[in-house]
């Protein structure tokens, strides 16, 4: 007994593999095995933890099955688990590797990139379909690309190519 008493009172953090997305009550909660526990552990419903969360607002972005999820217990109780974030490991990597870069990025590939590199600054909004928005502060311009055209604002002028 003491052993399966000590399963149900994890200490510290543990990480798990996001199960299903499908929260019957619709509050953006996840499910998560536990592979280092057994094949039949599964968690509670588990709230995910977000920047920003409120009546009508917040930042909404849910994992993808398979994902890793790194979790704790409200009092060590494993019925009432919470997800602090989701971990990048040796098969799935980081979108980007360069430490001056913010990127969201989607499954479907829709990109809202933030380059903050000295001399080079620029925000890009990328859709997976190759639409494109760039916003260049070191050529003080907009572009706009999409179909094999691009059109562009810089120095007040309007050029369509």
């Amino acid at each position: 007994m003491a052993g399966v008493e000590a399963m149900r009172k994890p200490s510290g953090v543990a990480v798990g593999i996001v199960e299903s997305l499908e929260d019957p009550t619709g509050q953006g909660k996840i499910r998560l095995s536990f592979p280092w526990m057994g094949p039949a552990m599964k968690s509670a419903w588990a709230p995910v933890s977000t920047p920003l969360a409120g009546k009508d607002r917040g930042c909404f972005m849910m994992p993808e099955v398979g994902d890793e999820a790194l979790v704790a217990f409200e009092h060590g109780d494993f019925d009432h688990p919470f997800i602090l974030g989701f971990l990048w490991n040796g098969s799935d990597l980081p979108p980007e590797n360069e430490p001056q870069m913010r990127i969201i990025r989607t499954p479907g590939g829709h990109e809202l990139r933030f380059e903050d590199k000295p001399g080079a600054k620029k925000v890009v909004v990328k859709t997976e379909g190759g639409l494109m928005l760039t916003m260049d502060d070191a050529q003080q311009s907009i572009t706009l690309t999409g179909g094999g055209r691009a059109v562009t604002m810089q120095s007040g002028q309007v050029k369509i190519t």
